[in-house]
């Protein structure tokens, strides 16, 4: 029996624009009307996320980082971000067998 793997990806109604001049990414999430404006940290969460588990995407997450920030550090920015990320709407789990 195989055990269920959950992988993130962006939620498909949910539309991007980047606002480079302003470092950040703007969402737009139909579902529950909202702009949720991701700073660098966040968007870089958002592209780790997307097509992979957890797992992986904190490994390269926490890569990224590099000595920018101690590894314990940098994972709870990481979970913080998947978190919020999650509960404005603009990623979701999705669990494939």
């Amino acid at each position: 029996m195989t055990t269920p793997i959950a992988t993130y990806q962006k939620k498909p109604n949910v539309r991007f624009r980047p606002m480079g001049e302003w470092n950040m990414l703007l969402a737009y999430t139909p579902d529950n009307p909202n702009v949720v404006c991701l700073n660098t940290t966040s968007w870089l969460i958002l592209e780790t996320l997307d097509g992979r588990g957890r797992s992986e995407a904190a490994d390269i997450f926490l890569d990224a980082m590099g000595d920018v920030a101690a590894r314990q550090d940098a994972q709870r920015v990481f979970d913080e971000g998947v978190t919020l990320l999650e509960e404005r709407g603009v990623v979701e789990a999705v669990v494939q067998a």
